[in-house]
């Protein structure tokens, strides 16, 4: 489904800082992607701007990159209807939180047998949940890092879980 496509490939670079993006900035972001979107629908489909923007903005309401939404948003919204969405995760810049997570990851997830956490997902390279992953907000990343230090595997997986269900993020 598209709307799942956005969500994936929304992370990019450049910009103004690593907090969360304000409300205007996914907003207009959203826009961006859904004027497109709609624009790109293919016969039979049916959707409004209105209503993707709507979904849109719920789905990133408080925790991507400031720096990266909007140049996302920008990449996305100047594609062709044949261009893949996907031709953006390219621009997706790696901060030195991400460094942070990866030694964490490495050293406190990996391990766990009933993780099902991979290696990009660490190193944050080579699939789309780790590029989504490098669009979440560094005060965010700060509390997922955090639970890595919990006692035990399954405390460090449901407090990782819990941060990213308590910010809406659908990893």
């Amino acid at each position: 489904m598209k709307r799942f496509m956005v969500m994936v490939v929304l992370a990019a670079c450049g910009g103004n800082g690593a907090g969360p993006a304000s409300e205007s900035e996914v907003r207009d972001g959203c826009q961006k992607i859904c004027t497109r979107d709609v624009a790109c629908l293919e016969e039979g489909e049916t959707e409004t701007v209105e209503g993707c923007v709507a979904e849109c903005r719920d789905d990133f309401d408080g925790w991507p990159r400031s720096d990266a939404f909007g140049d996302l948003a920008e990449c996305i919204g100047d594609l062709t209807c044949e261009g893949r969405e996907e031709t953006c995760l390219g621009q997706i810049s790696r901060l030195p939180i991400h460094d942070e997570w990866e030694d964490a990851c490495r050293a406190n997830l990996l391990g766990c047998a009933e993780s099902g956490i991979s290696e990009e997902a660490c190193t944050l390279e080579g699939d789309d949940d780790a590029s989504l992953i490098r669009l979440i907000s560094e005060p965010i990343m700060e509390e997922m890092i955090e639970c890595t230090n919990a006692a035990d595997c399954a405390a460090r997986l449901g407090c990782v879980e819990a941060v990213v269900e308590r910010n809406g993020i659908d990893l």
